[in-house]
């Protein structure tokens, strides 16, 4: 009878892993609007810090592509004049959570080519919970982000399919 035991618990565990990967996967799919051919577009609806509504929208051009084989990107186009920015990002802890980075290109190193975009996106950097998640809308939520620390930083997104 322990026998069974253990061999119920190593499946259980199989399935728990595979299902978490899952989540991830769809999660990630539901963000990069697939089936679409190159990337998706998600309008950002609202940026609020503390409450405060920012000026700064935009779109978010979404790179397709498997997220076990690369590191995925987006790109920020900010309303006029604000310029764009490049972001990695990934989900993690069972889709719950959204790492959102940064990346900063090499003709931008000295800091002379950076426009406000630049800016607000190293400021943005940093780990969200996912609030709502679906194919038309998504929320994160942080309180950790490198230039809001402590303050509540939330993205709306709307999807464009």
């Amino acid at each position: 009878m322990k026998k069974y035991h253990g061999v119920i618990l190593a499946s259980l565990l199989v399935v728990f892993a595979l299902s978490s990967c899952d989540k991830i996967k769809n999660r990630s799919k539901k963000l990069q609007n697939q089936p679409l051919s190159e990337s998706a577009y998600w309008t950002v609806k609202s940026l609020a810090i503390d409450g405060e509504l920012s000026t700064f929208k935009g779109e978010w051009l979404v790179s397709q592509g498997d997220i076990y084989d690369t590191i995925q990107t987006l790109q920020w186009t900010g309303n006029s004049p604000y310029g764009s920015s490049s972001f990695e990002w990934q989900f993690q802890d069972k889709a719950k959570v959204f790492q959102f980075n940064h990346r900063l290109y090499c003709a931008e190193c000295d800091g002379t080519n950076l426009d406000s975009m630049d800016y607000l996106a190293s400021a943005l950097t940093g780990t969200y919970t996912v609030e709502k998640q679906s194919k038309k809308r998504m929320i994160f939520r942080s309180t950790g982000t490198v230039g809001f620390g402590g303050k509540v930083v939330e993205l709306e997104l709307e999807g464009s399919k």
